[in-house]
Formats: structure tokens, C-alpha cells, sequence
């Protein structure tokens, strides 16, 4: 969780003495360019270490701005697993028992090869690999890849998202006050 410290609370009531309604001002348009900047963060981070494409990332992460009655912001993802097709580099062969095999990159620089997994087109339209749960022709299980709500909440990712807010609030807030003031942004 991410907060403005008193000491910056402070300093910008002291600049503003005389027109203390500039204060949410300042600090709801820094609070919400650092919001932008977490959701950045968010999908590079996560990019660094899957292969996820930026586009899905984006499209689960929601910024609730701040305004100046409401100081408050927020970056939330909602979203289900993503199909291991999104993730599939080859249906192939395999050389040594000639048996097809899938071949999926959810996490860069590892491969990996999904024994009897075999794809699946509905009638509908739906694409996914599948494998079966026994030696029977049915029931088969479909793929998923982790969710992004999901990696989002592991602790490296959410750690490097908050440092990256921390700094962006600082700089941002220094901006502002710059602006506001009518110096050079």
C-alpha cells in the first residue's frame, strides 16, 4: 500500500500558506500519474518473468483516480487464467517415441513440453490444449496459464510496483508543486 508521508503533506501546506486549496490539487494529480506509472510497472514487471503480452496485462489492470474530495487511488486486476493456447510455440513431434507433443513458453526462457496434450477446436470456436485425466477417451482437462491477478499478488512483483509508485510520487509531487508555483516542468 502506498501513502503520502505527513512530511510532504507539510511541506506543501507550508507553500501554499495562503491558498490552501491548492493542496488536494497538487497531491490528487500526483497520486494519479503515479497510479499511471503502477500500472506500467505492473506489466513490465510481469513481462520481465512470463510471456504474457502487454495488451492482456493492460486490459485486467483498472486505475480508480484520486479527486480532490477523494485523495484515494487504486490499481486492481480482474481477470481469469489465460488458455496455454495464447502460450503454445508448436504442436510438434517428438523424436524419440514419434507421439505428438504441445510445447507452451508461459515463463521466459523455459519451455515446456505437455505430454499427450493435444488441441481442441469446438464447434464454437474455442482453441485450448487439453490432456486426458485417464486412459479412457473422456474426461479431458484443459490448460490454463496463471491468471494475471493472480502474479500480480506474488511478492516480487507487488514489491517492485510499490518501490517504483514510491518514487514516482516524490518526483511527481515535486512537479506539481513546480508547476503550480509557475516555474519550468
Amino acid at each position: 500500500m502506498l501513502s503520502i508521508r505527513p512530511h510532504q503533506i507539510e511541506k506543501i501546506e507550508r507553500i501554499f500558506i495562503d491558498t490552501p486549496r491548492q493542496v488536494p490539487i497538487v497531491l490528487s494529480r500526483a497520486i494519479n500519474r503515479t497510479s499511471t506509472a503502477a500500472r506500467t510497472q505492473a506489466s513490465k514487471s510481469i513481462r520481465e518473468k512470463y510471456a504474457y503480452k502487454h495488451r492482456d496485462i493492460l486490459n485486467t489492470l483498472k486505475i480508480k483516480k484520486a479527486t480532490v474530495n477523494d485523495l484515494n487511488a487504486s490499481l486492481s486486476s480482474r481477470g481469469s487464467a489465460l488458455k496455454l493456447t495464447d502460450f503454445m510455440l508448436k504442436p510438434s513431434i517428438s523424436e524419440t517415441n514419434q507421439k505428438k507433443e504441445v510445447v507452451v513458453r508461459v515463463m521466459k526462457g523455459s519451455k515446456k513440453t505437455i505430454a499427450n496434450g493435444f488441441l481442441v477446436k469446438s464447434k464454437s470456436g474455442y482453441v485450448n490444449i487439453f490432456t486426458r485425466v485417464s486412459n479412457k477417451r473422456y474426461p479431458i482437462k484443459a490448460g490454463f496459464a496463471p491468471a494475471i491477478p493472480q502474479l500480480m499478488g506474488k511478492e516480487s512483483i507487488a514489491e517492485s510496483i510499490e518501490q517504483r509508485a514510491m518514487e514516482m510520487l516524490d518526483k511527481r509531487i515535486a512537479h506539481e508543486l513546480r508547476y503550480i508555483l509557475g516555474g519550468n516542468s
